[in-house]
This record gives C-alpha cells, sequence and structure tokens, in this order.
C-alpha cells in the first residue's frame, strides 16, 4: 500500500452568487471498489432562473467561478493513487496521428458496374489490387486521425508539453513519479482544507 492509499476523505462545500448555488464535493477514496482511492471532483449547480433546476456532474467550468481557490485541482480529477487514469494510453492515443489505414475493394464486373468485396486494412487491400486486373481501391478517409494536443496535454496534465513530448512512452513514465508527487503535496492539501 502507498501512502496515498492510507489518505481518504470527503468533503462538501456550499457557494451562491446571484444566478446560482455551486456545491463542490470534493472525495479521495475508493469509492468505486477498485483497490486505490481516487480523486473525484463534482458540483451540484443550482441555477435560480432556470426552469428545471440546473446540473451535476464534474461541471469544472461552475466549480471554479464560485470556489478559485480549486481551480489547480481540477486537473487532478480521476487521478489516482497509482497515477492518472490509463495516463501512458490516453494520452498517447490523442497525440497520435496517421494517415488512412482502412479502404473498400472494389471489383468492376463484365458491364462495367463497380462491387464493393471487401473492406480492411489499405497494405492487405493494396496487394489485393495490385494481383488482380479491374480491381480498385476506395480509402476510408474517415479512418485517419490527426493529433487532438489539447487532449493528450490533459490527460499528461502537462499543459505545455510538446506533440513530440506526448508521443513518447518512455518520456512519459519517466515524469510519471515527479507528477505523482506533486499530486500527493496537492491531495494533502486538499485534505486540509477549510472554504
Amino acid at each position: 500500500m502507498n501512502k496515498l492509499d492510507a489518505i481518504t476523505f470527503k468533503k462538501k462545500f456550499r457557494r451562491e452568487n446571484d444566478e446560482k448555488v455551486v456545491t463542490v464535493t470534493i472525495r479521495f477514496d475508493d469509492e468505486c471498489n477498485n483497490g486505490h482511492n481516487s480523486l473525484g471532483i463534482t458540483a451540484s449547480v443550482y441555477e435560480k432562473n432556470c426552469p428545471g433546476g440546473g446540473s451535476f456532474g464534474c461541471c469544472h467550468e461552475d466549480v471554479v467561478e464560485l470556489f478559485p481557490e480549486l481551480e489547480k485541482y481540477i486537473k487532478w480529477h480521476l487521478t489516482s493513487s497509482d497515477g492518472p487514469m490509463y495516463y501512458v494510453e490516453n494520452t498517447m492515443y490523442h497525440a497520435d496521428e496517421h494517415g488512412p489505414k482502412y479502404a473498400h475493394l472494389y471489383q468492376k464486373d463484365v458491364f462495367g458496374d463497380s462491387h464493393c468485396i471487401k473492406y480492411g486494412d489499405i497494405e492487405e487491400m493494396q496487394k489485393i489490387v495490385d494481383e488482380n486486373e479491374g480491381y480498385y481501391l476506395v480509402i476510408d478517409t474517415k479512418t485517419a486521425k490527426t493529433a487532438d494536443l489539447e487532449a493528450a496535454r490533459s490527460c499528461a496534465i502537462w499543459p505545455d508539453a510538446t506533440l513530440e513530448q506526448l508521443q513518447d512512452r518512455k518520456v512519459l513514465e519517466a515524469r510519471l513519479p515527479g507528477l505523482m508527487k506533486e499530486f500527493e503535496n496537492d491531495i494533502m492539501e486538499l485534505k486540509e482544507m477549510e472554504l
């Protein structure tokens, strides 16, 4: 068990302005029963002039509006005692970029009509085209992916990281111990916080 697994707490804070009432719940516990503590920062927002009342859940913009002192902790939402949720995997997924990977394989019949006969990996389909007359590909451009730098930075909790850093597993793994030390310090602050 690491030090962060031994710390648990749940706190609620309430503030209001002319437009809304925000109740923030901050918890660091094993509410999910998965063997490690996770941080959750959620809110219920009652909007005074809104039919239907308001909203609940992450609502982090509303939290920061009425609790600006909590802003620095929002980045840790869903981080557990063993790291940010799927830290490397999620970061690298959002940082990944590549061209189309799949294509439709068409064959022309004797009348000149085309029929899609297969869908799959572009390289596999290209081999079939190269070996057979009357076959051609239609590339599925929707299978291309561009990097989402902001999402990758958010997953890595690294606001100024370059795309290359976010695509490098070794770099991400090397910075995790320092990131977790920062998380531990912030958890200790949150535990002691009274608003």
